[in-house]
């Protein structure tokens, strides 16, 4: 009986452990059935060890293992233990059911972050290892694992490494030794700035796109003194610009750290470009004379995407590199927005947003007394109305003067209340469109807003239309 509910498997001839010298393997049993095999292996006080397991996935044969610590050590019993029971048994490997590394396994990539970045608590399943070639491999890749020829080790610490399967027959690297110095962060960190050496190593380019903005074409002659720009990315080819050179573990003798990784042209100590590998829970804000990559891993997720480079990875930052652009661009694309004001003869002003490309001079002259934008403001809206009312005094005859009124509150709800509204019959609501007191006989001037006129004139500024 196979393991997971598979059913049952009748074999036509049953060998017992039978020598496989290019293996140097010697399974308990191989069952032939239908021009295949499979391999049994009981486990009674000892499992199919990390060394064994690695060797039979690498050839890629159907394997087996049956623990026979739960049945008695009757002929009849273990019999019936094998072939009438499932339980009590796993796949090593299985080329059918999926099983160990299976081609589709690669899909089993894609780690989401929630699973590899919770790390308090939970150890992450590491699936990268360095082999004696120095080359970064995935045990999940099945053309990339090969125990049979191969040894493996720790990105991390360097120690040796073997597989270690679990009930459901999930494979991962662990130390031969326990060192628990290594922990995950480290783990991720040292797979990391292994992954981008290897990827700047064997291509024959290696692309970065660093952010960059570029200015508007009016920025010389802008109304509104703004400086607006747009983003955009620069794309370089590090190797096309002589970056042709990489080390791990670099230590420059002006910073008292050493960094993970330095791309350089001929000369280290020239246009060098450190990168730095950082961790959800580690991270390194060191401060460097050289232009740095600053990267950040949550999980292996992040590690497959750096097999392949920098270029297209979403958590990194460019510091020290030029951020502005060459290019020039149309303020249609910017679409900045400014705070455009209006001062009606109605006695009102309003201030709203407008883009900068659409703002045109009042249609009807007459109903406007002046427009312009603020270039410098306080943020406060309230604020920006009462620097427009000090502004134009000599509008005070035309304007409504409620704000700056003593007699103007705020309500329980926001509301701006006339608090003479009751017994003058003065309206409740002055600041609304459909009142307009303007010259009203009650006006009396708030001298704590008065008191804030020279503040307001030197922290916010207006370009009139």
């Amino acid at each position: 009986m196979l393991p997971d509910n598979a059913g049952e498997l009748r074999f036509d001839k049953v060998e017992a452990e039978r020598n496989f010298p290019d293996l140097k393997l010697r399974p308990d049993c191989v069952g032939y059935y239908g021009g295949k095999s499979l391999w049994i292996e009981f486990k009674r006080t000892h499992e199919v060890d990390a060394h064994k397991a690695g060797k039979i996935i690498s050839a890629r044969i159907d394997c087996v293992e049956i623990d026979l610590k739960e049945c008695e050590q009757d002929k009849e019993k273990l019999r019936e233990f094998i072939t009438q029971n499932s339980e009590n048994r796993k796949w090593i490997y299985s080329s059918e059911y999926g099983v160990g590394l299976a081609e589709h396994a690669a899909s089993n990539r894609n780690s989401s972050k929630k699973d590899d970045s919770d790390l308090e608590g939970v150890k992450l399943k590491r699936h990268f290892a360095i082999d004696d070639d120095s080359k970064l491999i995935d045990l999940r890749v099945p053309s990339e694992f090969d125990a049979i020829n191969h040894t493996y080790y720790c990105p991390n610490c360097g120690n040796e490494v073997v597989l270690s399967v679990d009930d459901e027959s999930k494979y991962t690297f662990v130390h031969l030794e326990e060192n628990d110095s290594c922990d995950d962060e480290m783990y991720l960190r040292g797979t990391a700035v292994a992954a981008i050496h290897q990827a700047f190593v064997e291509s024959p380019k290696f692309i970065i796109e660093v952010p960059q903005y570029r200015s508007c074409k009016q920025g010389d002659k802008c109304p509104f003194n703004q400086d607006c720009k747009a983003p955009t990315t620069q794309r370089y080819d590090l190797k096309s610009h002589r970056y042709l050179k990489c080390e791990k573990d670099y230590k420059f003798n002006d910073v008292p750290y050493r960094t993970d990784l330095v791309f350089y042209r001929d000369d280290v100590l020239k246009d060098s470009i450190e990168v730095r590998v950082n961790t959800e829970n580690f991270y390194l804000e060191l401060e460097t004379p050289r232009r740095l990559i600053d990267v950040t891993v949550h999980n292996e997720k992040d590690i497959c995407q750096l097999e392949k480079g920098l270029n297209g990875f979403d958590k990194i930052r460019f510091l020290g590199f030029n951020q502005d652009s060459k290019e020039k661009v149309d303020p249609k694309e910017i679409q900045n927005e400014v705070l455009k004001y209006t001062v009606y003869a109605s006695g009102k002003i309003h201030i709203g947003l407008v883009k900068c490309t659409e703002i045109r001079f009042g249609l009807n002259r007459t109903s406007i007394l002046r427009e312009g934008v603020f270039t410098k403001t306080t943020g406060y809206i309230d604020d920006m109305y009462v620097y427009l009312l000090f502004r134009y005094k000599m509008l005070w005859k035309d304007l409504c003067l409620c704000r700056l009124c003593c007699y103007l509150k705020v309500g329980w709800n926001r509301e701006y209340i006339c608090s003479r509204y009751k017994t003058v019959g003065t309206p409740r609501n002055p600041l609304n469109d459909n009142s307009s007191p303007k010259g009203c006989a009650y006006f009396r001037m708030n001298y704590n807003i008065q008191n804030q006129e020279s503040a307001l004139n030197e922290e916010m500024e207006i370009e009139e239309l």
